[in-house]
Formats: structure tokens, sequence, C-alpha cells
């Protein structure tokens, strides 16, 4: 098939989006398992994907918005809808943004099929028309629709495959009432990818341009795809990043995921939780973050007050962002993140506690019997709520914590010794001493007395021995009676 000429003057930057229409190398991944609704792609049509989406953030230097892959996929259908973006002044002349809807060429080499319109700030209300186009391995198709294209349309794109190596493409601009609708013959091989994307088009041979227009943003709704193989699918929110590493575009996802709008401009990130929200002074705590634009490859740094962590783990697919927390003192700290984009803002949600490690300087009672359960209060420091108490190595039992100085707590079942009590916050666990240390003693001991098992006479009473620090006088010197009794 020929390739066809659009505009003389366009030309070279139809082939030059057509050639680098394909994501550039893309890293980093991040997210939470939703179902395939969620992620945005069972709307229409009707064939809906199987299995669990993972939605991820990941990076482009030309795309912004959604992608749907998998390796064992193979699309048939994907369709959107989109509202043209009214594009303003470009930070550089001659930019050009693409907003299209298609199937391939996510990874390096493969093949595309796309629709779209193409907008240009050109000519002071801007340039603005309609396009398919078509990207094998070795060359490019396009061709212009010629249909009127204005900002505030809404389009509706949708393409199928008909059969082996013949595809369906559909374009409709409700606003304006016209539509177009053909089939192509395009043997590209499998189509392992759907997308819905907002592109800068990449000119000479996309060495690295920064030429995207401000188009403010784009709503794009009615997402839906189909296919074979979509069991395991990851949607990934394309960041569009400029060559030194700062978003450009960015796409927002709706509440009921169904929808998401491609912005213009650099959002800055947030944290929305810290997980766990406390830990000892000492540092050393692994805390999970939680926070929106936290994408991987452009975060530099993460601070715990006004300390830097001194390890970042960036999220992978089902994991937030991981930090480790730098040694601090007692009292709440605020975490933020910083990206080559800014710093997050202050707020409620990313607070974290050094918490002081528990001691204990008195126990009430300091001994018990092995064989009983007793109540033991235990006064010190640095007790907050959930602490755990231990007899030796034993949990204790109805724990209270009365306050941050007193814990009254169910002593365990042990045996005749002397053990340390400690106690055991996100603050750490108190050390033992002297102060700590609780004695089990024998069965029914108190002090120096000792009372035996009883036995049983004759005469059913029981007879009870008994030593103690005092003088007793024995049998032999009558002083006490003498029964005959006695077996």
């Amino acid at each position: 098939m020929p390739e066809h000429k659009i505009r003389t003057r366009e030309r070279s930057r139809w082939r030059s989006l057509l050639a680098f229409s394909r994501a550039t190398a893309v890293v980093g991944v991040m997210g939470v398992l939703v179902s395939s609704a969620q992620a945005g792609a069972s709307t229409a049509p009707t064939a809906q994907e199987a299995g669990r989406t993972v939605i991820a953030s990941s990076t482009a230097m030309n795309w912004s918005g959604l992608v749907n892959d998998s390796y064992e996929a193979h699309y048939t259908e994907v369709a959107g809808g989109w509202t043209v973006p009214s594009v303003r002044s470009a930070p550089e002349p001659n930019a050009t943004n693409a907003t299209w809807v298609g199937i391939g060429g996510f990874t390096q080499y493969a093949p595309l099929i796309q629709t779209g319109t193409i907008e240009e700030p050109t000519g002071g209300a801007g340039t603005y028309y309609a396009w398919v186009a078509f990207c094998p391995p070795a060359r490019c198709v396009a061709q212009d629709i010629g249909e009127p294209v204005h900002p505030g349309d809404e389009m509706l794109a949708e393409m199928h495959e008909n059969s082996t190596d013949t595809w369906g493409i559909s374009l409709e601009d409700t606003t304006q009432g016209w539509s177009y609708s053909k089939s192509f013959a395009f043997t590209g091989g499998s189509a392992g990818s759907a997308e819905w994307i907002t592109e800068r088009v990449m000119t000479g041979n996309g060495g690295g341009s920064e030429k995207l227009a401000d188009f403010g943003s784009t709503r794009f709704h009615d997402l839906g795809s189909a296919g074979s193989g979509l069991t395991h699918v990851t949607s990934r929110l394309l960041y569009m990043l400029t060559t030194t590493g700062k978003i450009v575009a960015y796409p927002s996802v709706s509440s009921t995921g169904d929808s998401f709008t491609n912005h213009y401009g650099t959002p800055l990130p947030t944290v929305t939780s810290v997980s766990p929200a406390q830990g000892p002074v000492s540092g050393g705590t692994a805390v999970r973050i939680k926070g929106t634009y936290l994408v991987p490859t452009i975060i530099t740094a993460v601070y715990f007050g006004t300390t830097k962590s001194s390890t970042i783990r960036p999220g992978g697919p089902d994991e937030p962002l991981t930090a480790r927390v730098p040694h601090g003192v007692s009292g709440t700290v605020n975490v933020t993140v910083v990206t080559r984009d800014g710093r997050s803002a202050i707020s409620a949600a990313d607070r974290f506690t050094y918490l002081p490690t528990p001691k204990v300087s008195s126990l009430s009672p300091r001994e018990g019997a092995a064989d009983a359960r007793a109540t033991v209060t235990i006064t010190g420091s640095g007790f907050v709520p959930g602490a755990t108490v231990r007899f030796g190595k034993r949990l204790a039992t109805h724990i209270t914590v009365v306050s941050s100085t007193k814990i009254v707590a169910t002593n365990p079942i042990g045996t005749a010794e002397k053990v340390d009590v400690t106690v055991t916050t996100f603050g750490g666990t108190s050390t033992a001493s002297v102060t700590s240390t609780f004695r089990y003693t024998q069965l029914g001991e108190r002090g120096t007395e000792k009372r035996q098992l009883s036995r049983r006479g004759p005469s059913g009473v029981s007879e009870i021995a008994v030593s103690s620090t005092l003088a007793t006088r024995s049998r032999s010197s009558g002083s006490l009676p003498n029964h005959s009794s006695s077996p």
C-alpha cells in the first residue's frame, strides 16, 4: 500500500509521528490490584477483559494516558471517546499534539494502528484535523480524513479486527455531525496493547524534542477493549517526561474508573498514608508510603521532618513507595516526598511519630505464686496503646495502658524463678533491670513460710505440717498431745 501524501508541509511531521508512535523506554511500575472495570477498559464494547488488572504508573518521553497490555494479549477491539483540546501557546515554536485511540505499538518495533485528532497552536486559532494511521515495523502509512475538527468537539473512535489482516476503523465527531468508517488491509502481527493517548509529536528523528503544546486537559471516556489472552492485564498510567525528567503531561483516573483526564503541566506529589505511622527514635523502620504522582523514576528523596531517609525503594505492582526511617527524637514529624517536580505538601495524612523506648521502673506486686494469675501494676515511661507485656518469654493478658507511665496486666502462669518484665511498643522493648524483676514463688509460698500438701487422718481431719522461722517444740518434748490413733 503506497503512502498517502497528506499536505506537503505536514508530511515530515506525520512520518515523525508515526515513526515514533511507540512509547520510548518505559521504566518504573507501582500500584494496586483492581478489577478490569476499575482499570477503565470495560464499558464498550461489551466483551470485557477477564481476570485481574494491575494499575501501574510508568513514564515515557512522548506519550501520556492509559495503556493496557499483556505479554499474552491479542487485542481485537478498542474504543473510546475524547474532547478535542484547545491548544494554547507552546513552549517552543511548531509544537504539535496528537490525541488518539490505538492498538499495538507499545513495545519497540510492534505494529500500531491509530485514529485521532491533531492539534497545532498555529495561525492564531490553531489547526485541527482528524486522521487514521498504520505503522508496521518497517514503514508507516497515514491518511487525513479531511473532515472539520474544532476545539471542544466530542470524538468517538472504534477499531476492530474484521478478519485476519483486515481492520475496520470508525471515527465520529458528534459535535460536527460527521462520521468516518473504512476497512483496511494491514499485516502487522500481534496487537498486544490498547492505548488512549495524548502524544507529543516528535520532530526530526525524535531526538528528545520537548515541543508539547499547552492543551490544558483532555478527558477520555467510554473506554473499552476486547480480545484474547487478556487474563492478566497491566493498565499503565503513562506520565510524559521532559528530557530533564520532569512531568509535562499526566493522567488522573475518575473515581468510577471508566474515564480519565490527561493534564498539561507538572503535578506535585502528595502523601495520603504512612504505614506504620510510628516507630522507635533509633530509626530503621521500613515505612510504606502511599500517595499520588509518586512516579518511581522521578523520586529524589523522602524526608522525615528535616532528616532525609538513606534508603528508598520505589514501588512495584501492588506496592507503595518504601523508605527506611532515619534516627530521630521523640515526637511527631511530617513525611514528605521530593520529586524532580517539587515536594509534597504537609498534611495530617503524612505524619509519623517517633516513640521513646519504654522503661519499667517498678512492679506491684513484685512476686506471685507460679500457679496463679494476678493483676500486676507496672510503672515506668514510654507506654502507648497497643503495648505488649511479657513476664520472661510468656505474654501477659488483660493489658490495659492506663497512661504513658502506668500499665495494668495479668501475669501468666510460670515456674518458680525470677523473670524480667518487659514492655514492647513501636518504640522498642524496655531494658531488663533490677526494678523490672518479678519473682514466681513455689506453690503457695509466701516469704519464708512454706505450706505442704495436707494428708487426711482416719478421723477425716487434715493434718498440716508447718515450718517457720519461729522456734517449735518437738512432739517428743511432750508439748503436743500424743494420739494413739495416729497412723
